[in-house]
């Protein structure tokens, strides 16, 4: 099956200092529900991400970004990692 991936960021008002952010997953969100009868996904936290991780993940967007901004924005950042699977069926090639 294919994984479907992203990392997605929330932004809070207050400073995150957690330190074992990933900790948390909704995994029944994996197994079908009453209005689908497929699985759909996984939702989990990802390791607390730091200003470096921004510029290697979109270089073109922060080039110009100076580090204190970053840094202020992964001071803040809840980091989430979404997955979705297609199914293995032969249309999903």
């Amino acid at each position: 099956m294919f994984h479907d991936s992203q990392a997605v960021l929330a932004l809070s008002k207050e400073p995150n200092n957690t330190v074992f952010q990933k900790t948390l997953g909704v995994n029944d969100y994996y197994f079908a529900g009453e209005a689908w009868e497929f699985p759909m996904g996984n939702i989990q936290m990802v390791g607390k991400s730091v200003a470096d991780m921004y510029r290697g993940e979109q270089p073109l967007m922060t080039k110009l970004a100076p580090t204190f901004s970053l840094a202020e924005v992964a001071d803040h950042a809840i980091d989430f990692w979404l997955l979705n699977q297609d199914l293995p069926l032969a249309e999903n090639r």
